[in-house]
């Protein structure tokens, strides 16, 4: 009705310009930006982002950040498969063209439908959050299908392919592929690694697997060559993990089903690598797998540099410590879960989009009377956990791995969060790390795991703020980072593994939103109350993760953050098929492809350190778009934030992919950057800026291409 109606104001106001002088009609970015070239008024720069906004001063848009947390963790996880997908899908099988017969095609539309502002943004109506969901599982579903194939294709096995599979329910503790494998039978993984750049180190990432195993007496992991064996431990299921399967209708675990955790090799940057699980019957056949011991609660967790304390009384983490040269000691670090009691007044509740606490102080979950917290801790060669039941619907685990110098990990469950009862109006749910720090009221965010967002507790660079809600007003997207100064000389990072909102409330702290459950609507068109009630009715449970880094402030810290944001950003995708009935996971290594077990798709050395290869994609078997990104900003490390050149005639290693011509685009890919006009516009004070900047187009026989810190470029690449 509002289209029509417009149709026909345009019709007949056009039909009379001659007398009013008004032409009407739909305009877009393009239109606008040359009218406004047109003008004489100066544009005002603007340097810093618009969050968080308001659409009055108690309906702050800051609940959206973290709006249904499942959803939003299911889109990062199928963007890491995606971006593992285009990888091997230009490196074994370049499609005919990018339409409907493209294997690919299901999964990238599914995550364009899902880069909605009403879809990865949580303020969709709960029927439609489905359909977001269920586009993306039958892109999954296709993609992880064609994955396989591609990757018999790429290591060429004996007697035929395997029948590679995922296990998107893992973190439930659950791998159908898996369970299914007869007794006994050895398993294949096959790690794909879309990360190019480690913050300067470049070695490839690491995987922190947890895999569920039942079956055996033990596990034997073995390296991409069916020989090596990898260290590992078994960890025995928390509560929370036995929860998971019931909820999901799986049968319980038996009496020897265990996590499997390993730290994978590396697999090779822009590449993959094979990892073997060989079951055994009797625990002395897997001597390079030890058993998880017991640790009294409370007790420290330590790998030999990394020392975690936790507070005797509560069992929540107290304090961190590192003894790797150069990193921090003795920070006090506190964690603990805590909840908002949200507002329900008409026409300012917290909802889909609002985030308005009723009070500014969260109150700690509390167990019902007469409950005691159920509290564990286990220690082996690869983990060392400790478990805390924060509440009946909050159950968190401490991880800290084996060579860690400046990190540790946090997993957990929430859900379902309950309603009507000793928090009223529903809950928000925040996880809150406390230091100390001095930190003077500023913390950063990240902007899509690229540039850090400095931000100001009660405070706006380009206006000043009148602070109507204290609480509300100073919390931001949280893409993939927060961080905030610990101390004089250390720096507090905490990576998620889904957009959240986030803040610092405090100095030397931050807290990040992490599940919202509500009961009235905020009245910005969703027309229904934020209440997910998950697969039994009762209410959503979400699995998620935190990787907190504690680092000496300066040039250390950048790097590692730089490494973190990648890996939080794109953590490698795995598969698992069983091996064929009677065969050695060596002998059939032995029998791939030459150097097919572990393998790159770059030519060694070919990408400096501080650069990252954001986007390969094939559109047909001689074409594709490339995206090369700094990985740097300015001044942000002495080697590292420096002009970095690539050559892109020699990038990549496979001989079906030489590079014959290189024509840089914009960064959509919609057209050449050499077509596009430049234009100059003026701003306030007189100056004048002229966009956009045209660099240098690819150099020389090698075609020679630099980018400066943050840069992207973008090219079309003939083969």
């Amino acid at each position: 009705m509002n289209f029509a109606s417009l149709d026909k104001l345009v019709h007949y106001v056009n039909l009379n310009t001659s007398l009013h002088g008004i032409n009407m009609f739909y305009s877009t970015q393009a239109d606008y930006a040359a009218a406004r070239l047109g003008m004489e008024a100066p544009l005002v720069l603007k340097t810093c982002d618009g969050f968080p906004y308001a659409s009055d001063p108690h309906q702050v848009w800051s609940g959206y950040f973290t709006s249904r947390p499942a959803l939003k963790g299911y889109v990062r996880d199928t963007s890491a498969l995606f971006a593992a997908a285009r990888l091997l899908q230009a490196w074994a099988a370049p499609p005919a063209d990018t339409g409907f017969s493209n294997p690919l095609w299901l999964l990238e539309s599914g995550l364009g439908v899902a880069q909605h502002h009403d879809a990865v943004a949580g303020t969709s109506k709960q029927v439609v959050a489905y359909d977001y969901a269920r586009r993306l599982a039958a892109g999954r579903a296709a993609a992880t299908a064609a994955m396989g194939a591609w990757a018999n294709a790429l290591l060429a096995p004996p007697s035929g392919g395997l029948p590679w599979a995922a296990c998107d329910l893992a973190n439930a503790t659950i791998c159908a592929p898996l369970e299914a494998t007869p007794a006994l039978t050895p398993v294949a993984l096959l790690l794909v690694n879309a990360q190019t750049s480690g913050g300067g180190g470049g070695s490839g990432a690491r995987l922190r697997l947890r895999l569920p195993v039942a079956g055996a007496a033990s596990w034997l992991v073995l390296g991409a060559d069916g020989a090596s064996p990898v260290p590992a431990q078994l960890v025995p299921p928390s509560p929370a993990d036995a929860a998971l399967r019931a909820y999901y209708g799986a049968p319980p675990l038996g009496a020897n089903a265990s996590w499997l955790c390993f730290v994978a090799p590396p697999a090779p940057p822009a590449g993959y690598a094979l990892v073997f699980l060989q079951p055994v019957a009797a625990p002395g056949g897997a001597p390079s797998t030890a058993p998880s011991a017991p640790l009294p609660a409370g007790a420290p967790l330590t790998n030999g540099v990394v020392t975690l304390s936790f507070d005797s009384r509560t069992g929540l983490l107290s304090g961190f410590s590192s003894t790797a040269p150069g990193s921090a000691t003795g920070v006090p670090l506190a964690q603990q879960l805590l909840a908002y009691t949200p507002s329900a007044e008409v026409g300012a509740a917290s909802g889909a989009y609002v985030f308005r606490p009723n009070a500014s102080e969260a109150a700690a979950p509390l167990l019902p009377p007469g409950a005691s917290a159920a509290r564990g801790a286990l220690t082996g060669p690869v983990i060392s956990e400790a478990w805390l039941e924060a509440a009946p619907w909050a159950f968190q685990r401490v991880a800290l791995w084996a060579g860690d110098e400046d990190a540790f990990d946090l997993a957990t469950t929430l859900g379902p969060l309950p309603v009507n009862d000793f928090f009223g109006q529903g809950m928000e749910v925040v996880a809150r790390f406390s230091t100390g720090g001095a930190s003077r009221g500023a913390f950063y965010t990240d902007s899509n795991a690229r540039e850090w967002q400095p931000r100001l507790r009660n405070s706006r660079p380009d206006y000043n703020l009148t602070l109507t809600e204290p609480v509300a007003m100073n919390y931001y997207p949280v893409n993939t980072a927060i961080r905030v100064a610990a101390g004089a000389a250390a720096t507090l990072t905490v990576l998620t593994d889904r957009t959240q909102g986030g803040a610092s409330l405090e100095d030397g702290e931050v807290e990040l939103m992490v599940h919202r459950r509500l009961t009235h609507d905020d009245d910005k068109g969703v027309f229904e109350a934020l209440d997910e009630r998950g697969l039994d009715g009762k209410g959503l449970r979400v699995a998620l993760a935190h990787r907190v880094l504690v680092n000496a402030a300066g040039a250390p810290a950048a790097r590692a953050h730089r490494a973190a944001l990648q890996a939080a950003l794109l953590p490698p995708v795995w598969l698992v098929a069983p091996l064929p009935a009677g065969a050695a996971p060596a002998a059939w290594a032995s029998a791939l492809r030459p150097g097919a077990a572990s393998a790159s798709l770059l030519a060694p050395g070919a990408l400096p350190p501080n650069v990252q290869l954001l986007t390969l994609h094939a559109w047909n078997a001689t074409t594709a778009l490339l995206r090369l990104a700094h990985a740097f900003e300015v001044g942000e490390d002495v080697n590292y934030s420096t002009n970095a050149t690539v050559a892109l005639a020699g990038l990549f290693a496979p001989p079906s992919l030489r590079v014959k011509t290189a024509v840089e685009f914009t960064l959509t890919g919609g057209q050449p950057l050499a077509d596009v006009a430049p234009a100059t516009y003026k701003l306030e004070g007189g100056a004048t800026i002229t966009l956009p900047i045209i660099p240098s187009p690819p150099n020389g026989p090698n075609m020679d291409v630099t980018l400066a810190p943050m840069q992207v470029r973008t090219f079309v690449l003939g083969f």
